[in-house]
């Protein structure tokens, strides 16, 4: 049977031949993999997809614990703190004495829980003393003993978070244990600003989704969402969160808080997360037509080339004969014509990359030799010129143009720093002195320059130009368009820090909002220079080190480098 089988074959012509092979080899395997691969890839991005909505709860909570564990360590701190117990325990003679030290004493150590909590609205001895009201400072039990948290609080000396929002206020209440341990009832309150407390909570978190936060009594204590107009229907109020089925047309993932009892949820509608996908089987789709029309019009047109593939064979020797190597031709069989004309083809490949490889590899070198002699050329020309420019200068009694080309010359020689990417930041500082001295010359010296440089950093390496980039942007951005009744100044500060250079360059310019001062080092920003740096530092430190932008409108930007002193010595050079 199989030689029957066999001799069918070698009987058969070859058009018919290739005509099978083009159905069984070609469009079978084809769809098969083309189906499993658009399946596995559909997988892989809804996993994918899953695991980012999982990471992004996470850091989402992890944000916001960290804000309570702030402020819970400075409830802590005027909680425990004993000259506060003594001041509150005290016996007074009188009530201006009362009032002094409760001022004096009090008050400023409850005013450092604002200064180091950005968003504190307000922190409050609620106690009964002498049945007095201090301003926010000492208020009467009286005013707070019909909250529905009071009985709780009083239980223990721990820290309690409520959510007011109705008022959009996060409140903290804990039971003084200072004032405890001296037989005093006295409640430490604390109010933070909602919006500040929870801003964290949609980070990186994209769209189509919606979060819910609620307390351990299931009250929801914060919500939000953002679905994109076709996915609007798929927003859910939290009763009806609540009501999801285990296998609901929702991927709901959930965590819990570390420092309070609330528990936070996001969902996200399984259509959003398919749709992600739809390219893949798109892709595949349009795969599988193109590979089955390409098959169709090979069958057609198979004999019409088997029947031209000696003459078309002979046609490519002709024009190698007459010095034309880079024709190729096409054959996709592997009779004994298909072997001849791909030895063919391997031939003339192997003829042309020799010649391609020896007269390439000639223009190569000859490339390196110029790119060489104009490095070597073009500095010494430019710093030969500025140098004639200057003794010029002071020939004729041009003090200032003779002090401009120095500064022009040291900028450009530390710039190029002989082509190397790294450089004591002695030399950076002075490299950006000289650069500001230009621009103090070409602004007729209409604003000033402070420099606080700790003379410890000054022994590291630092990589080369990140500084002028910087002062240039506080120039032109932040002097430059600022009012003329107002003098502009740049301040240089540089020092040490747990292992950690930071060299900041502070000018009281316009400013910038807080939305357009995180984008600045961005992809998404204009400034390329500065996101330069920023890359640059990426690049040598990791991602951990880089640029900083602090800037309030109408007082000024801050822009803040930190590298790491630990390893600036270790650069190679």
């Amino acid at each position: 049977m199989f030689k029957k089988y066999f001799s069918f074959l070698n009987n058969m012509k070859v058009r018919n031949k290739l005509i099978m092979i083009y159905c069984v080899i070609g469009i079978i395997p084809m769809l098969v993999i083309v189906v499993v691969c658009a399946f596995l890839l559909s997988d892989i991005l809804r996993e994918r997809e899953e695991q980012n909505l999982q990471t992004y709860l996470k850091q989402a909570t992890y944000s916001v614990d960290s804000e309570l564990i702030t402020y819970n360590n400075l409830s802590s701190y005027i909680s425990f703190n004993e000259i506060i117990g003594k001041v509150l325990t005290a016996k007074y003679d009188n009530t201006y004495d009362m009032y002094e030290q409760i001022t004096t004493i009090v008050k400023p150590q409850l005013e450092t829980v604002a200064y180091f909590g950005d968003s504190v609205k307000q922190a409050t001895f609620y106690m009964d003393l002498y049945g007095k009201t201090i301003g926010d400072v000492i208020v009467p039990l009286s005013e707070i003993k019909n909250e529905y948290w009071y009985k709780e609080v009083c239980k223990d000396v721990n820290p309690h978070w409520y959510v007011d929002m109705e008022n959009k206020l996060v409140f903290s209440v804990r039971r003084s244990a200072i004032l405890k341990k001296n037989g005093v009832l006295g409640l430490l309150y604390i109010s933070v600003d909602y919006d500040e407390l929870f801003k964290g909570l949609t980070y990186n978190m994209g769209t189509n989704y919606g979060m819910f936060i609620v307390d351990n009594n299931d009250n929801v204590v914060y919500e939000t969402c953002t679905f994109e107009e076709k996915y609007a229907q798929y927003h859910l109020e939290y009763k009806d969160f609540k009501s999801l089925e285990t296998k609901s047309k929702y991927k709901v993932l959930s965590e819990d808080f570390e420092q309070t009892n609330w528990t936070i949820y996001l969902y996200k509608p399984d259509v959003s997360i398919i749709s992600d996908t739809r390219p893949i089987k798109l892709l595949a789709t349009v795969v599988i037509i193109v590979g089955i029309a390409t098959l169709c019009l090979g069958m057609v047109w198979v004999g019409r080339f088997i029947t031209k593939r000696l003459s078309y064979l002979r046609k490519g020797m002709v024009a190698a004969e007459e010095g034309d190597f880079s024709l190729r031709l096409e054959d996709e069989y592997n009779d004994e014509i298909g072997k001849v004309i791909s030895g063919y083809n391997t031939l003339l490949g192997k003829i042309q990359t020799l010649i391609k490889e020896v007269y390439e590899s000639e223009i190569i070198q000859k490339k390196y030799e110029m790119k060489a002699l104009q490095n070597q050329i073009n500095p010494h020309f430019l710093y030969n010129t500025l140098s004639l420019i200057n003794w010029k200068a002071i020939e004729n009694g041009n003090k200032d143009i003779s002090e401009i080309t120095l500064a022009l010359s040291h900028f450009y020689r530390t710039s190029l720093n002989k082509g190397k990417n790294v450089l004591p930041i002695s030399d950076e500082i002075k490299n950006v002195k000289s650069y500001i001295a230009v621009q103090l010359f070409m602004h007729d010296y209409g604003f000033d320059v402070e420099y606080d440089i700790d003379e410890e950093i000054l022994k590291y390496d630092s990589l080369n130009l990140i500084l002028q980039p910087i002062v240039e942007n506080a120039i032109e951005h932040g002097l430059e368009v600022m009012n003329e009744d107002k003098r502009g100044i740049i301040t240089i500060k540089g020092w040490l820090d747990n292992d950690k250079i930071y060299i900041s360059v502070t000018d009281n310019g316009v400013g910038m909002d807080e939305e357009k001062a995180a984008s600045i080092i961005t992809q998404h920003s204009k400034g390329y220079g500065i996101r330069n740096v920023n890359e640059r530092i990426h690049l040598f430190y990791g991602k951990e080190y880089g640029l900083t932008v602090h800037s309030e409108i109408n007082i000024g930007t801050t822009i803040t480098v930190c590298i790491p002193a630990n390893c600036a010595l270790c650069l190679e050079k």
